[in-house]
């Protein structure tokens, strides 16, 4: 939770950086967030982050 706090206080520097969205996305889902960490992972548009099995479809997959 401590994370999710850090995060979203630097959210509106950061908001634009695929990094952080993905940072931001996975904390979410860590807290139970899922609704807006999905929201947060879809606005990803980094092609290495979306064609990233591992990390970035086995994630959304695992919110859904």
């Amino acid at each position: 939770m401590i994370m999710v706090k850090l995060l979203q206080s630097i959210k509106n520097f950061c908001k634009n950086m695929e990094e952080f969205k993905w940072n931001y996305g996975i904390a979410k889902a860590c807290v139970g967030e899922y609704v807006e960490a999905e929201e947060i992972l879809l606005s990803i548009h980094s092609e290495k982050m979306v064609e990233d099995y591992d990390y970035y479809v086995g994630c959304l997959s695992d919110l859904s």
